[in-house]
Order: structure tokens, then C-alpha cells, then sequence
């Protein structure tokens, strides 16, 4: 290897590219990074503008480098990044590396020897590109003025969801309302990035020195800041961090011709970059058929009138007038207004339930000056035409329902979910699906004679939504207006329909082989749908009569691709993108008892309403509210417990109604457990299986003379145990694994049983396979500490007699006084008969407090461990009690009685026991009067789904009313 040779590093990744020269010293000589877009090609032009390539001799590219750039060697992008850390930073013990769609914490021992790595699971939150989106939708140059605003700031930040690109953006819009200055917001955003990374790949057994902080959010200081922060120990950056792929790549390349000739190691001469660009003729492989409607009838969205109203003012409405509106006209009308995250609608409807005008504007992160623009081009109309609009009602929908309709003095404020539904059904009485996608969610909904059966909603993750549709057009330079037209009859590859970050990288892949924008357009019209049947819709139950609402129900290339997926046509009304304003509008008509409106005016856009930002400081809660002043009063919105502006003392919300979890514990734990001075203390667990058997545990324990504590109250279990599970399980297992890692903090030992199921495939089946293995799980992530974990094998639903001598074994060398068999079988057998007689004084309590009032009453259906435990049930049980409703869990119910005719092949069939008392308790609420269930799920296994699916068609055959709150499986949110 001779010593002027120079190696060229070349690391092209999902959103960027970089390029390092080194020579044969190992000094870099040279650098270029840029954000390519998709364009490899052109970006490596521009960036070899810069090099000497008469001096290069050889080309290192990492492996996520595109085949159609040439090089002499590939070296994987890990290996490379470590290699460049290791030069610069020979003592680190931690690399973290965040790129434009993945992060990863690589760890060594103090030798330097790799220990293993996490990465990120297959969302891109808290990566480059999900911070390259939030920097676009600031109106930002870019990450460095990101950086420089962020740090610059001094205030309150506001909390920034960093699960998704979507919802953040929701944020931004509602911190924005709130008015906090674009430096708090970006440091919100910053803030919100560092905790994604820090909960994802650093867990409390991480080596603690050095770590080195590489890859392009490297070079934002504020995130560096709060990584630091977060973690208790600062980080390394360097100005090439972000280069160190194509450094690393050009370092083992030098180390292998330093070590002699490679024979699959071809040295290289450049003139110029086309040497590097790899000609050749690659066919284009389509997985989708071209979006053309043949099955469904598409409207016209034509109407007598339409036009763009204030277009000088940068936000326009779009006006459609539907019938002619005569001079000097009296009408007398419904106003219904839907306030959407990225759009405001209106509807002025008639008596005879016509649509009279229908208004569209851009939300734009203020819906307060929306809707007064729509009142102000309402006023035009009723100028122009010398009309006479005498509004007999009006009524608000959409995330902004609340704040609007308090400022405007809505008559009606009402949620999304019944607004679209009542206009469905007036569209077509014979509706029994919705699918609705808005601009940052897409809700799912089923009907039945009118009325709603079931709706789902996307939650943590808003791949798919219009939002995303409206940022692909832009940055491809296509109008939205313009996206259906390009789009229809062109086939289309495949692209990602997990996350828009990934969306995004599949289409730069397709544009560089050489797919066309438009079939790269109609690729990501297949991800939304795919996106929505698999994470939204039940596509089993998805009906007949389907209506697509929404504003992107106006893209017709997009209902195109439902109707090829489902083969089935779809409803699309001319009022597809109004339906909720619509929607509010028929729900005024039909509760109209001519008592007058509340509603201040058309003319309100008139005034000047300022909004500001309060702290509410009368209570602990310190809620920070929004204040307008309007017509001289004022109002706010923001308040947990409810009280009026008006009000300056702190509102205590008190309430009769049952409060499920305080009453069960009084009915539990009627005595209280002694102190045994001097004995051991075991954790239990307040998780999984447990919850429903911790009482009796806990009175096994004592009578033993041993002290116990619980988790009861971690309501933090969930978030640690993401930090040790290092996989992704359901929510209930995820929890588990915090709530052991806590306990043994304060407790000697952590009592943690295998509840193990016989093998014979007729024996009922009570577990998943995740929980009856979970104490080997979770032992893995207590490293050192597994000997201090007692997991006996219970096998309770067949004899106890094995339990009894796995306890035995268990306690004994660990108790410091030593415990015989019988007095373990004693306790066992008094505790079994203390909690049978537990859950006989529930049922008692539940028949005396039902008996005491005819008002609302609700039974909740679930497992135990989802509806009883606080840290995952979000607290649904005390907000039926704020409402002053009784609310119930489904053990409380008597079942032997109904447990024959058509459940009882059911029991055999099902083989799980809870969910076989999820049915007999809807067969219970079905024949009986006066309860109302709620069905809790918190993951879709097979059993669950069957009794969700077997508990719905029992209260649709007996047409009772029933709610299902489904708790995501990853992150507890409802």
C-alpha cells in the first residue's frame, strides 16, 4: 500500500449521504454530507465536486449503500460506525447512534470488547427523519435552527408526543393554541425525541462510561442536552459524528490493503462520478393493479355555486352554495361546525334537512381564527344575496368541539364518532360501515339499524392518514388537488405501511429505480389502505354499505384502492368532507324544542377575541388553561375539575357512585396485616394473573408470619419495564417485568409462580403461552438477581396438593424461622377459604347497591389484570365514578344460572376461563335491565377475540347498547 493513496468512504442511508477521503495515515482529507431525497445519482455529483479523484485508489461503501453505486469493498454499517468510534474514541463503553429511521445503543466492557446492542422496534419515532418532518412543519430552515431555538430557550416546554410523526404534529398545533414561543415548542420537540431514545435503548443495567453519540440528530444540541439529562452522565459528540458510517467504511478498507491484496477487493480510478454509478437496465416489478373505480358510483362534487372566499388572506374557504339562494331570501338554518385537527368545516343546513352552504378551511394550528373566517364568508353570503339566515342552532364537532363551542356559545358539543354516524344514516338509513380518514386519525365504525355497534380508532401510530397524503404531494411537488388525477389507472409498487418514516424511505428506494412520481404517488394510496384495514378496521366486519368520509374520500385513485382490496363498492357522498359539520347540524334538528340559541352571532368574527394562557394555581393539579374574552365575559377552557372562570375557588368533585377499586380493596383486606418484626419480606407482584389472586397471597403470607408489599399503586411499572423487557410484548407482560424489577428494590424476595396448564388438549385453558412462562421472561432481565425470585409451579385448577409441596420446598432455607408442611397446607387452606369468602361479599355488595337506584349502572368486562389494575386500565373505573355511575367489574355478577342452554357447549369449546365469564356475564346484562357493559381489552389474542366477538353478537341479539374501550397493547393508551 503506498503512502499517497486515498481511500474514499461512501455511506448513503435512508434520508442522507455522507462522504469521507482518508489517506493512507488515516487522516481525513476531505468531507461532503447532503440530504439526497431519493436522488443518489445527482446527489453523489454534487457532492464529488468537491473531491480530488485523481488521488483515489479505492472505495469503501457501507452495506444500506445502494448496488448502484460501485465500490471495492461493503462493510456492514454497524461494523463501520464502530470502527470510526473506536479511532476517535478508543475508551468509550456505549455507542449510540441515531440515524433517519433507526437509533441503536451499542455496549462494551471496560476492555472494549462488544457486549450487544438495541435498536428500535419498526417505528421510526425518535429518529432523524421523524425530526426532519416536525422541522418542516415549524417552518424551519433546518436541524441547525431546530438546534439553535431549542437551546436558546428559557421558558416552560410543553410535552411533545414523540411516538409518532402525526400525533406530533398534533402538539405542535395544540402548544401553538396554547402560546408557547417556536423556541419552547422546539424544545418540547427535543425533549420529547430524547425520552423516545433513552426509554427504547437504555436500560437500568447499561454500562456506565463513556458513550459516544454519533449520526445526523448528533449534531442537534439540544437533544444532546436532554440525552444527558435523562441519563445522569454526559455524552461525547464530535463535528463528524454524523459521517462516522462513511469514515468506518474507508478505515477497514485501509486495514484490510494494509494487511495485503483482497481478492474480492478490486482497487478502483475515478475521473469522475459516473465511474461510480453503476449502469444497468433493471425492469420494474408492479405489485398493484391501476386505481380505477369500477364497482362504485362516484359523486360530483359540483354545486349551483362555488368559490374560494378570502383567498388574499393566505387561508381561504372554499364555499359551496348547493341551491340558489334567492334575493332577500328568509331561511331559517342549523349551524354545524366541525373544528379538525387540520381543517375546519361548516354547514348551514335547512329545516327540510338540505344542505344550504357548505364552507372548508385549513385549521393551520389557530381554529379559532378558522372559524371566524367561515363566519365572515357567511356574512358575505348573506351581503350579497340581501339574505335573511336566522340560525336556529348551532353545534360544534371535531378535537376543537370544546374551546370553539365555549367561545361561540354552542348549543350542542359533540363528539366525531355520533356527527358522522347521524349522517350516514341520513345519507343512507341502510349504512352499517364508516370509514373515515381524517388528516391525523382514521376512525373505524359499524352500524346497525341506525345505530353504532362498535368504533375503533387509531391510536399510537397515524401512518396512513391524510396528513401523510398531503406531505407526500408536497414533496413531490404535486398539488393535492392534483394527487387523484395523477394517480388513476397507474400501478404502483409496494411501499411500507407501517410508519410514514418508512413510507417515505420506500418511495426515495422506488425513485431511484427508476419508478415514476405518479406510480410512487399511487404507492403510498396502497399503504394508507393497507395501513387502515390492518391497524384500524376489522375487516371481517366491514358490511355491505360502506361509506368513505372524510376530506380523502375526495381522492378518488384512494376509494379506488379500498374498493380493489375489499371488492366490494363504497358510498362516497358530495358531502364526504362535511359529514361531521352535517352530522351536528341533524343532531340540533332533532333535539330542537324551540327554547331559542346561545350562539353569539354570525357577526362574531368582528370581534377581537385575544387568546392567553393561564396556570391555574388554586389546586395541585396546576392545569394550564385558555382564556378568551368574548363580548366581554370571558371563558376558558382547560380545567380538570370542571369549574367556571367565574369560579376562583377550587371545585372538589364529589360523587355517590360506587368507586369499584376503593370498595374492592375495604371487601379484601378487612384486617390488616400484621408487621412481622424480623422475618423476610416478599414482593407480589400487582401484575398479570396475580391481580386477581394477590389478596389471597397476601393472607397466605401473613399467616405464615411473613411480610409482603405489593405494586398496587407503581403506576409507573409499564414505562420501566420497556427499559427491561427489550422486546415487545403485550402491555400486561411489558408491566410485569417493572413491576419485579421494583419490588426487588425493597423486598428480600419476589414471589413470581409458574401457573402451568395440563397438557391434555380437553383440559380448560386459563393462560397464554407468555404468561405461563413469564418468570423465565422476566428472570433474563434481572441479571444477578434471578436467585432472589421464588417461582413455584401452580397448578391450582386440577389439585392442590402439588401446590402445597412446591410451597413448601420454596420457603424453606429462605424464612428465617423454619416452617413445617402442615402449618404451609393450614395457611394455604385458610386463605382459600378467606378469599371464597371474598368473592361471595362482592357479589352480596353488588346485589345491595343495585337494588338501591334505577339510574345508569355499569358492569366492566375484561381481564382482571387490564380493568382492576390502575397502571393499565387509565383510570376508566374512577371516571365512571366522577360521573356519578356505579361502575362494576364482571366477577361481582352471579352466574350459575345462566350458565346453561347455549353457553355451556360454549365453556367447553373456549377453554378459558375468563372469557368464558365475559360471556356469561353478557348473557346476564343482555336479560337483565338497568346495565350497561363495557367491554376493556387490552391485547387481541385468539380467546379474547372470540369472547369479544361471541359478547357482541349476544347484545346485538338482544338489542342492547354496549361500549368497547380497547388499551393498546404497547403503550397503555385507550
Amino acid at each position: 500500500m503506498r503512502e499517497n493513496e486515498q481511500c474514499l468512504g461512501i455511506d448513503v442511508g435512508s434520508v442522507a449521504m455522507g462522504l469521507v477521503e482518508i489517506n493512507s495515515r488515516r487522516e481525513v482529507t476531505h468531507t461532503a454530507y447532503c440530504f439526497h431525497h431519493g436522488d443518489i445519482a445527482g446527489s453523489l455529483r454534487r457532492l464529488l465536486t468537491g473531491f480530488d479523484l485523481s488521488g483515489i485508489t479505492s472505495v469503501a461503501a457501507t452495506s444500506s449503500t445502494p448496488e448502484a453505486v460501485a465500490a471495492s469493498r461493503r462493510f456492514d454499517n454497524q461494523i463501520a460506525m464502530i470502527t470510526a468510534a473506536r479511532f476517535f474514541h478508543p475508551e468509550m463503553r456505549g455507542l449510540l447512534v441515531v440515524g433517519g429511521e433507526k437509533f441503536s445503543l451499542c455496549t462494551f466492557d471496560e476492555d472494549g470488547n462488544y457486549l450487544g446492542s438495541t435498536t428500535n422496534t419498526s417505528c421510526a419515532a425518535g429518529t432523524g427523519s421523524f425530526l426532519d418532518q416536525q422541522v418542516g412543519r415549524l417552518k424551519l430552515t433546518g436541524i441547525n435552527e431546530l438546534s439553535e431555538i431549542a437551546c436558546a430557550s428559557s421558558g416552560n416546554c410543553p410535552r411533545i408526543a414523540s411516538r409518532c410523526a402525526v400525533f406530533a404534529k398534533t402538539d405542535l398545533i395544540h402548544a401553538q393554541q396554547e402560546g408557547y414561543q417556536l423556541g419552547e415548542i422546539g424544545n418540547g420537540l427535543c425533549l420529547g425525541l430524547a425520552k423516545n431514545i433513552v426509554d427504547t435503548v437504555f436500560s437500568p443495567g447499561a454500562p456506565r462510561g463513556e458513550i459516544v453519540f454519533c449520526g445526523g440528530v448528533s449534531k442537534n444540541r439540544a437533544v444532546v442536552g436532554h440525552i444527558e439529562n435523562l441519563i445522569g452522565t454526559p455524552v461525547v459528540t464530535t463535528g463528524h459524528g454524523h459521517l462516522y458510517g462513511a469514515m468506518g467504511a474507508a478505515l477497514e478498507m485501509l486495514a484490510e490493503l494494509q494487511a495485503g491484496p483482497k481478492e474480492n477487493c478490486q482497487p478502483m480510478r475515478l475521473t469522475s462520478a459516473d465511474d461510480l454509478l453503476v449502469r444497468h437496465e433493471k425492469g420494474k416489478s408492479y405489485f398493484f393493479e391501476p386505481l380505477a373505480l369500477r364497482l362504485s358510483d362516484y359523486p360530483d362534487f359540483s354545486s349551483f355555486e362555488k368559490y374560494d372566499f378570502g383567498r388574499q388572506t393566505g387561508n381561504p374557504v372554499e364555499v359551496d352554495i348547493y341551491r340558489e339562494i334567492k334575493d332577500g331570501e328568509e331561511a331559517k338554518l342549523y349551524l354545524g361546525l366541525d373544528i379538525g385537527s387540520t381543517s375546519t368545516k361548516a354547514v348551514l343546513m335547512e329545516d327540510n334537512r338540505e344542505v344550504l352552504v357548505g364552507l372548508y378551511t385549513r385549521t393551520a394550528g389557530r381554529p379559532l381564527i378558522a372559524v371566524q373566517q367561515i363566519l365572515r364568508a357567511v356574512d358575505d353570503i348573506i351581503t350579497r344575496k340581501r339574505a335573511d339566515f336566522r340560525i336556529r342552532g348551532c353545534g360544534t364537532t371535531g378535537s376543537g368541539r370544546k374551546f370553539i363551542g365555549r367561545i361561540i356559545g354552542a348549543d350542542a358539543v359533540i363528539d366525531e364518532i355520533t356527527a358522522h354516524a347521524r349522517a350516514a344514516c341520513q345519507l343512507d338509513p341502510g349504512v352499517d360501515t364508516i370509514i373515515e380518514i381524517g388528516g391525523q386519525d382514521a376512525k373505524f365504525t359499524t352500524l346497525k339499524n341506525g345505530r353504532v355497534t362498535s368504533s375503533t380508532m387509531n391510536n399510537v401510530c397515524a401512518a396512513g392518514t391524510g396528513s401523510f397524503i398531503e406531505e407526500q404531494a408536497a414533496k413531490f411537488g404535486c398539488p393535492i388537488g392534483d394527487f387523484s388525477a395523477r394517480t388513476e389507472n397507474v400501478r404502483a409498487p409496494m411501499a411500507s405501511d407501517r410508519c410514514t418514516v418508512f413510507m417515505e424511505r420506500d418511495m426515495n428506494h422506488h425513485l431511484s429505480e427508476g419508478y415514476a412520481v405518479n406510480e410512487v404517488l399511487a404507492s403510498a394510496l396502497h399503504s394508507v389502505r393497507e395501513n387502515y384495514l390492518r391497524k384500524v378496521a376489522c375487516e371481517k366486519n366491514i358490511g355491505k354499505v360502506i361509506f368513505f368520509q372524510g376530506a380523502t374520500a375526495k381522492n378518488k385513485a384512494l376509494v379506488a384502492a379500498f374498493e380493489q382490496r375489499l371488492q366490494r363498492p363504497l358510498i362516497v357522498s358530495r358531502f364526504c368532507h362535511l359529514t361531521g359539520a352535517l352530522g351536528t347540524a341533524l343532531l340540533l334538528q332533532d333535539e330542537d324544542a324551540g327554547a331559542g340559541t346561545a350562539f353569539k352571532g354570525i357577526r362574531l368574527y368582528e370581534k377581537e377575541i385575544p387568546i392567553a394562557t393561564e396556570v391555574c394555581e388554586l389546586c395541585s393539579n396546576h392545569c394550564r388553561i385558555s382564556v378568551a374574552e368574548v363580548l366581554g365575559e370571558k371563558v376558558a377552557y382547560g380545567f380538570l375539575c370542571g369549574r367556571d372562570y367565574q369560579t376562583r375557588t377550587y371545585v372538589k368533585k364529589t360523587s355517590s357512585a360506587f368507586d369499584l377499586l376503593r370498595e374492592r380493596r375495604k371487601v379484601a383486606w378487612t384486617a390488616k396485616a400484621q408487621d412481622h418484626a424480623g422475618e423476610i419480606t416478599i414482593g407480589i407482584p400487582a401484575a398479570v394473573h396475580l391481580v386477581d389472586d394477590l389478596d389471597f397471597w397476601r393472607k397466605f403470607f401473613d399467616l405464615l408470619g411473613i411480610n409482603t408489599i405489593s405494586g398496587e399503586e407503581d403506576n409507573d411499572a409499564l414505562k420501566k419495564g420497556k427499559n427491561l423487557s427489550r422486546a415487545e410484548f403485550c402491555a400486561p407482560v411489558t408491566a410485569m417485568h417493572g413491576h419485579v424489577h421494583a419490588l426487588l428494590e425493597k423486598a428480600d424476595y419476589v414471589f413470581l409462580p409458574f401457573y402451568l396448564e395440563n397438557k391434555d388438549k380437553e383440559a380448560r385453558r386459563q393462560y397464554c403461552y407468555y404468561t405461563q412462562f413469564l418468570p423465565s421472561l422476566v428472570s433474563t432481565a434481572q441479571k444477578g438477581r434471578q436467585g432472589r425470585l421464588l417461582t413455584p409451579i401452580i397448578r391450582y385448577l386440577y389439585t392442590s396438593f402439588h401446590t402445597r409441596i412446591e410451597l413448601y420446598r420454596m420457603l424453606k432455607g429462605v424464612t428465617k424461622r423454619p416452617l413445617s408442611y402442615l402449618e404451609i397446607s393450614s395457611a394455604f387452606d385458610q386463605a382459600s377459604a378467606f378469599d371464597g369468602a371474598r368473592r361471595l361479599k362482592l357479589k352480596d355488595l353488588y346485589r345491595e347497591r343495585s337494588g338501591l337506584s334505577a339510574d345508569v349502572r355499569v358492569v366492566l368486562l375484561g381481564r382482571p389484570y387490564t380493568v382492576l389494575s390502575p397502571a393499565m386500565n387509565r383510570g376508566i373505573p374512577r371516571i365512571f365514578t366522577s360521573l356519578g355511575i356505579d361502575a362494576y367489574y364482571q366477577d361481582m355478577l352471579t352466574y350459575e344460572k345462566y350458565q346453561v342452554g347455549n353457553i355451556a357447549p360454549l365453556l367447553n369449546e373456549l377453554h378459558w376461563e375468563h372469557a368464558s365469564r365475559i360471556i356469561a356475564a353478557a348473557e346476564i346484562l343482555a336479560r337483565e335491565k338497568g346495565a350497561y357493559p363495557v367491554y376493556i381489552t387490552s391485547f387481541k389474542c385468539s380467546p379474547d377475540a372470540f369472547a369479544l366477538e361471541y359478547f357482541k353478537s349476544i347484545m346485538e341479539a338482544h338489542n342492547k347498547p354496549y361500549l368497547i374501550l380497547e388499551i393498546d397493547e404497547h403503550d397503555s393508551s385507550v
